[in-house]
């Protein structure tokens, strides 16, 4: 039985052992969530100054249904149809985290926040792992 090169090393584990043991991309999830979520990493997880305007963001969306196409936070514009345009980019993130901090506060956010980029730094892991060498 030829091995192909591509394969990784947890492949060639026996069956109950890649359900027992974890990986070193689960490691590496589990590490980084620790890190983000427990430590005082957590609290820069909050030093986005744009946090609050994602919250409240996401908070409007909910209680009207509409992602909004004028800027309601600013002091510079009026909400009149003559404002400039614009657009909430990251609107499924606002609307998560405005969920989020209304059920179960400013520490659902920094976990959520946590959970997502572990989860990104352990997928990138993985796909490097599956890549080809050349």
């Amino acid at each position: 039985m030829a091995i192909d090169s591509r394969s990784s090393a947890a492949d060639l584990r026996p069956a109950w052992a890649r359900w027992i043991l974890p990986s070193v991309g689960d490691l590496i999830f589990v590490a980084l969530l620790g890190l983000l979520a427990f430590t005082t990493l957590s609290v820069r997880l909050l030093g986005d100054a744009g946090i609050g305007w994602h919250i409240r963001t996401g908070q409007l969306i909910l209680a009207t249904h509409a992602i909004p196409h004028i800027d309601p936070f600013s002091a510079t514009t009026s909400l009149t149809a003559s404002s400039p345009p614009w657009f909430a980019w990251e609107w499924l993130y606002d609307v998560l985290v405005g969920w989020l901090e209304a059920d179960a506060g400013l520490n659902g956010v920094v976990l959520f926040t946590a959970l997502v980029i572990a989860a990104v730094f352990a997928w990138t892991f993985r796909l490097l792992l599956q890549s080809p060498t050349p």
